[in-house]
């Protein structure tokens, strides 16, 4: 069994374990193994870096090029905001192209009102992926997941993801009763995985680490509940601001870049090395999202494709 976390963040695990993607292109692959060098991902001198942000306390997102859209400032708890992911804003969802396990199809997220979660407020929304495959009789069958994401934001530091509840679809197959069969998924991300800085840093700060354990407990109709833990170690990257980054309607705005390499450690000591990429527009959040092993098998991708509730910020 494989399946990725959404985020965004991207993690992706085979059988309860991780990974993802810091050279995702064929190239900037062959370039990581040719140099094998773990910290490639070098940041540009891109000139002088705009600090002057709008107040994201109140998460107005109104621009004057496109239609007006007043976003609720869900706030109401004190936790801070992030504009390069706006989940505190109310009514949005976004759709994605996708291809996962050898298929392609939809993902989504969707926002949702704030919550609690190991006793923090956070923000929550909504995170799916349905692609067909091919089984193992070679007829179509639908692979992916539903998930509720549960992210903070930290004043001075970041956005962090701290875990996500939800249900993978069709994970495996039950003898007794000759059908497929859908188990429970959850994972707690310790300390959390931190995968934006603060919006006043983004582009500046070069590159941060994460280290924590993940948690993951999977509940299945034949095995009940199994739990496990990984030990995560990541370093992140800022590539230089993309300029002109193009979006499926033919717009182009910028995008905010990061690369990340993920050390993944399970309970018999084994160590897998995982690489993501990701693209995130102020005011849209994530737009793009490529997983790769260490093989150069692509895991997952995502590349957004409508958007609703949510305005790019210049």
């Amino acid at each position: 069994m494989r399946f990725v976390t959404g985020l965004g963040l991207s993690l992706a695990l085979s059988t309860a374990c991780s990974g993802g993607n810091q050279y995702i292109t064929e190239s900037d692959f062959d370039k990581k193994q040719d140099t094998a060098a773990t910290d490639t991902a070098e940041v540009e001198d891109t000139g002088e870096v705009d600090t002057d942000t709008e107040d994201t306390g109140t998460n107005d997102t109104d621009t004057n090029d496109t239609e007006e859209t007043d976003t609720e400032d869900t706030n109401t708890q004190g936790l801070c905001t992030n504009e390069y992911h706006p989940v505190n804003a109310s009514g949005w969802s976004k759709t994605f192209n996708a291809t996962y396990d050898g298929g392609s199809g939809t993902a989504t997220e969707e926002g949702m009102p704030m919550s609690s979660y190991q006793g923090r407020d956070v923000y929550q929304y909504r995170d799916t992926m349905s692609v067909m495959v091919d089984n193992i009789l070679g007829q179509p069958e639908e692979k992916g997941w539903n998930q509720v994401v549960y992210v903070s934001c930290v004043d001075e530091d970041g956005m962090y993801l701290l875990g996500w509840d939800g249900v993978i679809i069709n994970d495996g197959f039950d003898f007794q009763t000759f059908q497929n069969y859908d188990s429970d998924i959850s994972l707690n991300f310790g300390d959390g995985h931190k995968y934006l800085p603060y919006e006043f840093a983004v582009g500046a700060i070069g590159s941060w680490n994460n280290s924590y354990t993940l948690t993951i407990t999977k509940t299945d109709p034949t095995s009940g509940a199994q739990t496990n833990t990984r030990s995560i170690s990541s370093v992140h990257n800022e590539s230089p601001m993309v300029s002109n980054y193009q979006l499926f309607d033919g717009s182009t705005v910028e995008a905010y870049k990061t690369v990340y390499e993920m050390t993944i450690t399970d309970d018999l000591g084994q160590t897998e090395q995982n690489y993501v990429e990701q693209h995130w527009v102020r005011g849209l959040g994530l737009v793009q999202e490529d997983f790769i092993d260490a093989q150069g098998n692509v895991v997952l991708s995502k590349t957004l494709s409508a958007y609703s509730g949510l305005n790019v910020i210049e």
